[in-house]
């Protein structure tokens, strides 16, 4: 596999192609507009380019570690859920007993929101991704972009048609 960073640099040499072959919010059924060969056409530090009928479409990159890259594809993987690290699990154990103590109806969120920031896992709340990672009500796991989940999109890569 290749660096995210080669990626780049092959992008904003404008030598390659991509084709999607696989889009998880349709699954195997991908709409024709979707299936056609777009030329990429630049990269930055967060988004590839790619040429369309009219304009750009981009492609976020929101962590090198959710990306695979090698000559003939380029697949990117949705955010991962994890356990809790034993530091995360007793940092929520003392919140929940603060919880419990507090008298119903009291306003517990800035509360809340200053006892995950002192202890510098703000991501905790639940609220919106910290240092790429953000708690789950649902699942009591982690969130986080360091972390593969199931696969989001794969495109097909050649070189360019001139």
């Amino acid at each position: 596999m290749k660096t995210v960073a080669e990626l780049k640099r092959i992008a904003n040499s404008g030598t390659v192609e991509a084709k999607m072959v696989y889009n998880a919010n349709y699954g195997g059924d991908l709409p024709e507009r979707l299936k056609n060969w777009r030329k990429i056409i630049r990269a930055n530090s967060t988004t590839i380019f790619f040429k369309i009928d009219g304009g750009e479409s981009r492609l976020d990159i929101d962590s090198a570690k959710l990306i695979d890259f090698d000559e003939k594809s380029l697949t990117v993987y949705q955010v991962g859920l994890r356990e809790l690290t034993n530091e995360e699990q007793q940092a929520m154990d003392e919140w929940k007993k603060i919880e419990e103590s507090t008298p119903p109806y009291q306003d517990t969120f800035f509360k809340q929101k200053l006892f995950f920031e002192q202890r510098g896992m703000a991501y905790l709340r639940g609220c919106d991704f910290v240092n790429g990672k953000r708690y789950d009500h649902n699942s009591g796991k982690i969130y986080d972009k360091q972390v593969r989940g199931a696969v989001a999109l794969r495109y097909e890569l050649r070189t360019a048609a001139e």
